[in-house]
């Protein structure tokens, strides 16, 4: 039987302070969260919404140091996602980066939908067997004046372990205060990560702030840097493809200069653009200060906000999808209160 016109699940992304509030607001009696949270489950269990988990999700429901907290919203968390997963960011620009060149060059591509992204489990959020769970030689410092280690191969008693069914996904989500307390885990490593990002964020808005001609060079600052970044990524793919990346990006005989192609580049990989267009945006305004968990929000809100169908977050974010346009541009639904939640209900009724 045909399934191409069976309606397909509007892909719902819940940022962590909104799951937080949903538990809290129903756990305490509160009505209106009751209701939300009873709606909400009532159209996943009929298929009409999912509700992914990012690795984001992951991360940060770890920061809560009470067990019955995160017991009370990992609950919640299972219930609605069903542990359903959106894919992490690094796989996914990855996958633009490929369907980009290969475009470029003449070959086939399957284009990338939100329903796609979604997956099962800690190891499809982290791409990774052990999902979240990282073993290197050492970490690194939260100053950035000590790398991290090589990654290194798990201990014996993990590799005796399988990577799958509840207890192994409820561990990654909410895990256990045995391991939590154990002096070898690190249960807030995106703090670390966070920290340096935000000093290197905090350095570069000194010198445009000392700078006129580098602030009225920032969008190409910005997408320069993004393409750094992508850059393994594009030499491996156009080795596998055998084909020359510079081409990419030397275009004059297309009339456009190296910067254009470099622009096109980026503004063609939907959670690149999202990502460079927010960090624009927050250095063009001085009075926006950046924050140890801009890195986490940046990271994971780049992939839901171009792939997700609908997307509530804090009102920051949303004020700036809004402003930015990136919000027409993906035809994304984006909130930050529970009237938003309300009313992309009653659209999928």
């Amino acid at each position: 039987m045909s399934t191409d016109n069976v309606a397909k699940p509007l892909v719902l992304y819940l940022d962590m302070n909104v799951w937080v509030e949903l538990a809290v607001g129903s756990l305490r009696g509160k009505q209106r969260w009751e209701y939300v949270r009873a709606r909400l489950q009532d159209a996943v269990d009929r298929g009409r919404i999912t509700i992914p988990l990012s690795g984001a999700n992951y991360l940060e429901l770890w920061h809560r140091s009470s067990e019955e907290s995160r017991e009370d919203i990992g609950k919640l968390m299972r219930d609605l996602s069903q542990y359903k997963t959106i894919s992490s960011t690094f796989e996914v620009r990855r996958q633009e980066v490929r369907n980009y060149i290969s475009r470029f060059f003449g070959f086939d591509i399957r284009k990338i939908s939100g329903i796609d992204l979604v997956g099962y489990g800690a190891s499809h959020a982290f791409g990774s067997p052990y999902g979240r769970f990282r073993f290197v030689e050492s970490l690194a410092s939260k100053d950035g004046s000590v790398k991290e280690g090589s990654q290194v191969e798990p201990p014996e008693i993990w590799k005796s372990l399988v990577p799958e069914g509840l207890k192994w996904e409820w561990l990654q989500l909410v895990g256990t205060q045995d391991v939590l307390d154990n002096a070898g885990v690190d249960r807030t490593p995106e703090h670390r990560f966070g920290s340096i990002y935000k000093s290197e964020e905090i350095g570069l808005r000194k010198r445009l702030q000392q700078d006129p001609k580098m602030r009225s060079r920032l969008k190409d600052l910005v997408v320069m840097q993004e393409i750094q970044s992508l850059l393994e990524d594009i030499n491996e793919i156009c080795g596998e493809l055998e084909r020359d990346p510079h081409a990419l990006f030397l275009r004059q005989n297309e009339g456009l200069t190296l910067q254009q192609a470099m622009h096109v580049f980026v503004d063609s990989l939907p959670s690149s653009n999202t990502w460079a267009t927010l960090r624009m945006l927050k250095h063009r305004d001085f009075t926006h200060p950046w924050d140890q968990h801009d890195w986490t929000d940046l990271s994971f809100l780049s992939v839901a906000l171009p792939y997700c169908d609908a997307v509530i977050t804090e009102k920051r974010w949303a004020h700036l999808f809004k402003v930015s346009g990136l919000i027409k541009k993906y035809k994304t639904t984006v909130g930050s209160r529970i009237d938003d939640l309300e009313r992309i209900l009653e659209d999928t009724d």
